[in-house]
């Protein structure tokens, strides 16, 4: 008769949650189709960190706002909206920016610096960047009025001045109050329900978003990508925790 082989007691204890863990990344790797999604970049960290400051000053003022939304623009292209916000004169486009440093830029420029002592990076115009959201906003917005603006985040300074259609995100509050006076029109709130249901929320959305900005970055040598690429939005990091979590509860089998 075989003999069995006993485990030893720290094996016992530890056994659930390794069969957890595994089970876990099983399903984490086909829920994203067959590979873990790539991990965020420090710039990509403080481009969400700066779009939660920025979320968070734009619902303080308009109740009706809505944050990360991808619209379709065209075949096969997406435009990824960092902020929309319904107001008494319309729909606003927001567009933040995490950059530190001395920044120099102009509305007509088709690509600003950003100094860091001694190195020098090149991103694309936001301005022209949001003039991109503004036309796929307006493809579902109709005839309602629709505006934009682009805020940087307080560690970065334009020595020359902020162009227009920028602030500083310590002058935000003050510029958007101009923005809450007032009574919001029906036909506003009907505009912003359709641009509201038009958000493409699939990962293929995603991935065809990000392919074509990591073309359009590929394209031009000497680019920063993490400046000029917007930061995906990754998630099902909790699945391998979570089964682990239900796996440890179940006892194992003890051989002997």
């Amino acid at each position: 008769m075989p003999h069995s082989i006993a485990l030893p007691p720290w094996a016992v204890a530890l056994a659930p949650f390794g069969v957890g863990y595994a089970l876990g990344a099983l399903v984490r790797r086909v829920w994203h189709g067959g590979r873990a999604p790539a991990p965020l970049t420090r710039a990509q960290h403080r481009g969400l960190a700066g779009e939660a400051a920025v979320s968070a000053v734009v619902r303080a003022r308009f109740p009706r706002a809505a944050d990360d939304l991808l619209l379709r623009f065209g075949a096969g292209r997406y435009s990824q909206i960092d902020h929309l916000a319904l107001t008494p004169h319309g729909i606003l486009v927001l567009e933040s920016k995490n950059l530190g440093g001395l920044l120099y830029g102009a509305p007509d420029r088709p690509y600003w610096t950003q100094v860091i002592g001694p190195q020098r990076h090149t991103f694309y115009n936001p301005l022209k960047q949001n003039a991109t959201h503004l036309a796929a906003v307006r493809r579902y917005a109709g005839a309602v009025p629709v505006q934009g603006l682009v805020v940087f985040m307080d560690r970065g300074v334009f020595p020359e001045g902020y162009p227009a259609g920028t602030v500083a995100l310590r002058a935000l509050a003050a510029t958007l109050a101009p923005l809450a006076a007032g009574r919001i029109p029906y036909r506003y709130r009907r505009a912003w329900r359709r641009v509201l249901a038009a958000h493409q929320a699939s990962p293929h959305a995603r991935q065809a978003h990000a392919a074509y900005v990591a073309r359009r970055v590929g394209a031009r040598p000497g680019a920063r990508a993490g400046v000029t690429t917007d930061a995906p939005r990754t998630w099902g990091w909790w699945l391998p925790w979570l089964v682990l979590l239900l796996a440890s509860a179940i006892p194992a089998p003890v051989a002997g």
